[in-house]
Order: structure tokens, then sequence, then C-alpha cells
């Protein structure tokens, strides 16, 4: 029950944020846009603690959430009521098809699975034992981070993951791992309503059942990896931004920041909030709106950047995005070589793109049926972000092929790219067109 109670609190703070951040949203998407919040700013805070000095501990974690708590209430209050109301209207299946009917029964299947699975098996991946895990049993036996750091293999990722499995170790609980299918339901919730501001209630669940029953994204739901939560963050950061660009809705924008941020809370090392970052100056520019560019930039480092200054105080290595973009460059200038660059594209090729060439298939398909790549057209950009990422993927892997001797790891490029197939359902899901041939 403390558990139950403790996570109910991280909710409700991530629910403040959502309240606050963004005044209209489809109430099924902010309740699960509520758990991804409230956990990511708990474990945030729960760092920022340690840093001026207060040891990781059940008081001081339930002090940080009840501060935090109290002090959004205050503007916030008068919304939660009306929300609630808004939201008992869609937990009835009174105004469902009978096809409807049936997705939903298949994604609660699918989540009550992965739940069973979590609460049942303890956690046993070999990352998470000797890692995320590790970390939080550190962390809850010593209330500090210097034994775990002493004793190595403590950096790399950041802390989101170790830091909620420490949060469930506070309250009593001895199986974190239902965390991940709390991020799956979630992220599950959130895909459907930003659907819904593309098209109909039908596709948007019919997508979201295609979504829950991607391979690697159900699996990851149901053991201690990073990355299922980076996938959701990111997904769903770059869907914001580009719900802000399409229909300029009010706080998307700094929802997109945000969840940006928390991104790079969860795993550090991916560049790719770099496009994000590049496609949105190009927009701001181009639309005279630097002040938002300024802002979002304001509030996605100030999550990022504590993390990466704190890392970097501990090591030799230089982890700053300036320091590897520009060891990158340097690499590509100095050591590019053509052949080597056709060997790359072939790894990547056959350890993604072939796994994923469906979903390919399908973006390329509806790119030029649209003409998403018009200058003009809003879907430009999204088009510009998907493209911008693949690039990323096999320039990074040049790079890193020329860095590492061992790096011909296809498991580690599989998931780390796993963002991609959930993002290009997105895509098609809310073109024009597939509303116009799916009418019902």
């Amino acid at each position: 029950m403390l558990v139950i109670g403790g996570f109910l609190l991280t909710i409700l703070l991530g629910l403040l944020i959502t309240l606050l951040v963004v005044p209209k949203m489809h109430p099924v998407e902010r309740l699960g846009l509520s758990y991804v919040l409230g956990l990511g700013f708990l474990t945030l805070f729960m760092f920022f603690s340690y840093l001026v000095g207060f040891k990781f501990s059940f008081v001081n974690t339930l002090n940080i959430l009840l501060v935090l708590t109290l002090a959004l209430l205050l503007p916030t209050r008068r919304k939660i009521i009306p929300y609630i109301t808004n939201l008992k209207t869609y937990f009835t299946l009174t105004y469902f098809t009978r096809i409807e009917k049936l997705i939903i029964i298949a994604l609660a299947f699918l989540a009550i699975f992965s739940l069973i699975s979590t609460l049942y098996y303890p956690v046993n991946a070999w990352d998470a034992l000797v890692l995320y895990d590790w970390r939080a049993k550190l962390f809850v036996a010593t209330g500090s981070m210097e034994d775990a750091i002493s004793r190595g293999y403590f950096f790399g990722v950041p802390l989101l993951t170790s830091l909620a499995h420490t949060w469930v170790y506070f309250l009593n609980g001895k199986q974190p791992e239902f965390i991940y299918t709390l991020f799956f339901i979630s992220f599950l919730a959130m895909f459907y309503g930003t659907l819904r501001e593309f098209t109909t209630r039908s596709i948007s669940l019919g997508v979201v059942l295609i979504v829950a029953t991607i391979p690697d994204i159900f699996k990851h739901s149901t053991f201690a990896y990073t990355n299922l939560a980076y996938t959701v963050y990111f997904v769903m950061a770059s869907i914001y931004l580009y719900i802000w660009m399409a229909k300029e809705k009010k706080g998307y924008l700094f929802l997109s920041a945000l969840m940006l941020g928390l991104s790079t809370w969860t795993r550090s090392t991916e560049p790719f909030w770099l496009i994000n970052l590049m496609i949105l100056i190009i927009y701001s520019l181009y639309k005279r709106k630097i002040w938002q560019l300024l802002l979002f930039a304001f509030l996605f480092f100030s999550i990022r950047q504590p993390w990466v200054i704190f890392e970097n105080s501990k090591l030799t290595l230089d982890t700053t995005v300036s320091g590897r973009v520009f060891e990158g460059i340097s690499v590509i200038l100095h050591q590019f070589n053509f052949k080597h660059a056709l060997l790359i594209f072939g790894f990547v090729y056959n350890n993604l793109f072939s796994q994923q060439i469906i979903y390919w298939l399908g973006f390329l398909i509806f790119m030029v049926k649209e003409r998403n790549f018009n200058p003009k057209g809003k879907k430009v950009w999204l088009t510009g972000m998907i493209i911008g990422y693949a690039l990323l993927v096999i320039v990074g892997t040049y790079v890193f092929s020329l860095t590492f001797s061992d790096w011909k790891i296809g498991g580690s490029l599989a998931r780390m790219a796993m963002f991609f197939p959930p993002l290009i359902l997105f895509y098609i899901a809310s073109s024009k067109k597939l509303k116009e041939l799916i009418k019902y």
C-alpha cells in the first residue's frame, strides 16, 4: 500500500506540472504524461538535493515530493476537480464501437500481462543488475553516491531509473520493474491523445495497438532497461515540438523542452536532441520566434547540464556535447574513407533499417504522397526531424567505428534507435491521406 500511495503522490506531482504548463490537453494523454513527468522531476530533484548536501532517504524524498506538490497546488488547485470530472467520461465504453472495444480489451490484456511479468520476476537483466538496480541498492544502503562511484562502473547513464528504483525501495517495495510497465501504459495514453489532435478515434486506437505490439516496445516494458523510458521521453518531446509548430498550441513548446531534457536525464550519450534543437533554431529564425527558442534552450539545458557537469567533475574524459561534436568533426575531416563509409552504411542498414523496413517504406510513401518535404508545409518540420535522426545514426556510427575497436554491436544500435517505429507511425497516422482512406 505504501508503494501505491507513493506513486499516486508522484503522479499528482506530474499532473500539477501538466496543468501549469499546458492548460488544454486530452484527459487520457494528461494522465499518462503525469506519471512520466512526476517520476522524472522527482528523481531529478532527488539528485539536486543530494548536490546541496541532503542524503538519499525516505524522509528527504517524501519532503521533496510534498514541497513540490504544495508549491504547484497554489496556481493549479482550481483545475484539478474539473480535470477529474472530464477524465471520468473516458472510462466508459458506451460511446465506443465494437471494433474499438476489442482494441481497448487487447490493450488492457497487454498492459496486464506486462504488469504481472514485472511484479512476478525480480530484476535479472544484466545492465539492470550491475548498474541501474545496483546503484539504487547502494543509494538505499548508504544514502550516498560515493560508495557507488568508488566501486566503479557508475557513469555513462544518468540516474533517473536508479533513483526511481530507490524510491520504490524506500516505499518498502521489492519489485521495482513495474515502473517500466507504467512507462508503457503512459506512452500509449500520450500517443493516443496526441493522435486525436489530427485524426479519428478509430485510427488513433488502431495505431496505438500497433505501437503496443512493436516487439521492442513491449519487451522493454517487462524489464529494467533505460531504453523504453528514453523512447517515451524522446518520442513525445519530438511530437510535442511538432504540435507546437503545426498548431501553435500554448505550452507545448515548453512541454517539449521538459520531455527532451528528461530524455537526457535517462540516457545522456544519445545525441538526437541536437536535431530537435537544430530544427527549432531554423523554425524560430524563419518565424521570428527567438524568445521561444531561448526559453526552450533554458528549460532543456537546466535539466540536462547538472548531470553532465557532475559527471565531468568526476571523470578525466570530456563528455560535453561540444567536446564530442568537435571530436566527431575532427574524425570525419581527417579520417574519412569512402570504402569504410559504405561498410558503415551496410552495417546500419542490416542492423537497423532492414529490421524496420515496413515503417521506413510507409514514411517514404506518405512523405511523397503528401509532399511533406515542401518548405511551406507544416509537416516538413517533422519530416526534417526524422530524416535528421536517420542521418545522425549513420554519421554517429561512422565516428564511433573509428574511435572504438569493438564497434559492431548491432543489438545496442537497435535499442538506441527503437524510437523510430512509434515516431514514424505517428507521422503516418497524423496524415490527412490516411484519414481520407479510412473513413470510420
